[in-house]
């Protein structure tokens, strides 16, 4: 929900900017595909839930930032606007892909539906935060970025879902994470996994499930 409402108050948000509006949506369009390319890089080696929190986090300090930032200052105050774009793009490509596989399998269908319902009613308060530049120009921005920084906190409440066997049941989900460290990332799951194969005393085929490192797959060293 909040990253719906965030997202979708960025965009609107374009017309309150300083300069023409056609300008900052070329912009802001211009930005869409490098956004979109960076959950391709970072989903499958900072995980699921550091990429989400970092974006989030980043779009939500610069938002804050452009808030901040001095009115007569048009330039850098549409910088920062730019940049909350880019990061909030990138957060809501990374939740599509982390909600879906939050969600065990029994509760696919139902889960997904109810995620799509909230997130897209929220954005009914999007124009209602974005109705705070008839009193300061900057303050949606403040708000939204404010916002941003809270849901990616949230995040860290969240299990990491890359090189994890998803969940499948409701049982599965109550306990889905459990034996994760907080600064579970899968690149530094497979350093760790690859120090434990390399200190082995013989060069036999070990299963990686009694090494905790996931997926139950045979390697030899």
């Amino acid at each position: 929900m909040v990253l719906t409402v965030v997202y979708d108050g960025y965009v609107r948000s374009l017309d309150i900017l300083p300069y023409s509006v056609f300008i900052t949506n070329s912009v802001a369009g211009a930005l869409e595909l490098p956004a979109d390319l960076v959950p391709v890089v970072t989903l499958d080696r900072l995980g699921r839930r550091w990429t989400l929190m970092m974006a989030m986090g980043l779009a939500g300090l610069a938002g804050i930032a452009t808030g901040l930032v001095p009115q007569t200052s048009a330039m850098l105050i549409t910088v920062l606007a730019m940049a909350s774009r880019f990061f909030t793009t990138t957060a809501i490509n990374s939740g599509l892909q982390y909600t879906v596989e939050l969600i065990p399998t029994q509760l696919h269908g139902q889960g997904t539906g109810v995620i799509h319902i909230t997130g897209h009613g929220a954005t009914f308060f999007a124009p209602f935060i974005l109705y705070l530049s008839n009193y300061n120009k900057t303050l949606p921005y403040i708000v939204l970025g404010s916002l941003s920084v809270f849901g990616g906190l949230l995040c860290l409440l969240l299990p990491e879902t890359a090189d994890q066997n998803l969940p499948e049941t409701v049982a599965d989900a109550e306990y889905f994470g459990a034996d994760q460290s907080f600064f579970q990332m899968p690149c530094l799951s497979k350093y760790t996994c690859m120090n434990k194969l390399l200190q082995r005393e013989f060069p036999d085929i070990y299963d990686f499930a009694d090494d905790d490192c996931g997926g139950g797959n045979e390697v030899g060293v």
